[in-house]
């Protein structure tokens, strides 16, 4: 499909078109979206056609996911969304995301498990769990047809932006700058995270401010070309922390005597990170405008 292939017109870093200043901020979005349709749809391929190692076309596919979904936060407000995807395209390619992220979590709960010395016996358990759970992600995947989702999606989104600019062309949209727009956007995700950062206190209420931080984090990246290290330093360190205690309550429907040694490590893991906490929040880059630069396609 035509909208496979990367675009030849302005230039972009790591998924950036580099105009925020100027130009059209509905065909503005439309590149910024079709950059994030090519990974989702090459790497809806990859997945397909199971070649290399399971655990990192899963990461991949979940991290070309995450992209999308930070763009389409933008895009779902200023007019793409309409409701008929909701309800039909919008529900499958959750139900995707919903299936992969079944899997990369038994993924991380391994990793984790090796790393604090779970027994052998309780990770090849867990091992044929991970694998139960690919198998039946894979079958309802093959059943929502993942890459024609992704198709679909692109042709979606591309009516979609030609009926955005007949509405403005015909007076019933108002032109938007792109930079104020985007701006907006930026402000709202670091009120939300600073809100969230000052009250969260239970490590469900940490989840919440993690999810807050990828969000800024992703709109910096996709909109500003920008990956702030402080931001990917606190996203990192919250997950670690969920992942943490995700595995401490498996272990705790394990035999005690085997698992106790590796629970009391895991809660002294997550102790440490916690009393970290205060200084990487401390370091969050609220009023972050990066400079815009150009740069050749690759």
């Amino acid at each position: 499909m035509a909208d496979e292939k990367q675009s030849n017109g302005e230039a972009s870093v790591d998924g950036f078109s580099a105009h925020l200043h100027k130009g059209d901020f509905i065909d503005y979005q439309y590149e910024v979206a079709q950059e994030a349709l090519t990974r989702l749809w090459q790497s809806a391929v990859k997945l397909e056609k199971r070649k290399g190692k399971s655990e990192k076309r899963v990461h991949n596919m979940r991290v070309a996911f995450r992209r999308w979904y930070s763009i389409w936060g933008v895009l779902s407000v200023e007019g793409f969304e309409s409701k008929s995807f909701k309800r039909k395209l919008g529900k499958s390619l959750k139900k995707a995301y919903k299936l992969l992220g079944a899997v990369r979590d038994w993924d991380v709960d391994l990793e984790t498990a090796r790393e604090f010395g779970v027994s052998r016996p309780t990770i090849a358990k867990w091992e044929l769990t991970r694998d139960r759970v690919e198998k039946e992600a894979n079958a309802g995947l093959e059943r929502l047809e993942l890459v024609e989702l992704v198709k679909k999606l692109s042709k979606f989104i591309k009516k979609r932006a030609q009926k955005l600019r007949k509405e403005q062309k015909d007076g019933n949209r108002a032109p938007a700058q792109i930079s104020d727009i985007i701006e907006a956007h930026l402000k709202e995700a670091e009120a939300q995270t600073s809100s969230l950062s000052e009250h969260a206190a239970t490590l469900e209420e940490l989840h919440v401010l993690r999810l807050s931080i990828k969000a800024w984090r992703y709109i910096l990246v996709e909109f500003y070309g920008c990956n702030c290290e402080p931001l990917v330093e606190a996203q990192q360190l919250l997950g670690q922390i969920n992942d943490l205690e995700r595995v401490r309550v498996l272990l705790q429907n394990e035999d005690g005597a085997l698992v106790l040694p590796s629970i009391e490590r895991i809660v002294k893991k997550q102790q440490d990170l916690l009393d970290s906490l205060d200084d990487v929040k401390s370091a969050l880059p609220y009023g972050l405008r990066p400079e815009i630069a150009t740069v050749p396609n690759k």
